[in-house]
């Protein structure tokens, strides 16, 4: 059977932090006793809270028992409530008694989204960001999530949209993104 290859590497991916990475790879069919493990930057990753990185967010699949002989069945990494410090290069290593192959790297980069960046349009942080924002944030006071017609005006996620809401806009709004 041999040391088993690579069939599909994982994917390149950019994310908001605290939202849920999944990268996939998948060995070539036919190949027995495989294993998964993925790294990040070289190393291996765990599974659990800062599996990837210290202060990260809580990874599971780090490491896999596939299915003998390989039939397509890809190896999967899901890092949950995901943080900047999450970003890097990761590799998928599929390996059984004869050998070892990785993946060529997916970059992944977690960014910390604007909260001044309201209606989605480019430009963030905007004049029109702040007239959208504050357009729905008179409609939508005290009134059940969600609510808006350009975006969210629960901009810092706690299910209310209150006077906090407004102040983390225009705080957001004020050092621009």
């Amino acid at each position: 059977t041999g040391a088993p290859s690579v069939a599909v590497a994982p994917e390149s991916a950019t994310i908001d932090s605290g939202t849920t990475l999944v990268l996939s790879s998948t060995p070539a069919t036919e190949y027995s006793s495989v294993r998964v493990e993925w790294r990040r930057n070289g190393v291996p990753v765990v599974d659990g809270p800062g599996g990837a990185s210290s202060g990260g967010g809580t990874v599971s699949g780090a490491f896999q028992d596939l299915p003998t002989p390989t039939d397509g069945t890809p190896g999967v990494l899901m890092i949950t409530e995901t943080q900047p410090s999450d970003s890097g290069e990761y590799t998928a290593v599929f390996m059984n008694s004869c050998g070892e192959a990785e993946s060529e790297a997916a970059t992944v980069e977690v960014i910390v989204p604007c909260l001044a960046e309201y209606n989605g349009e480019p430009d963030a942080g905007d004049i029109l960001d702040f007239l959208d924002f504050f357009e729905d944030f008179g409609a939508c006071l005290n009134q059940p999530v969600p609510c808006g017609t350009l975006g969210n005006p629960d901009v810092n996620g706690d299910t209310i949209i209150d006077i906090l809401d407004f102040l983390d806009f225009l705080d957001a709004f004020g050092q621009g993104c």
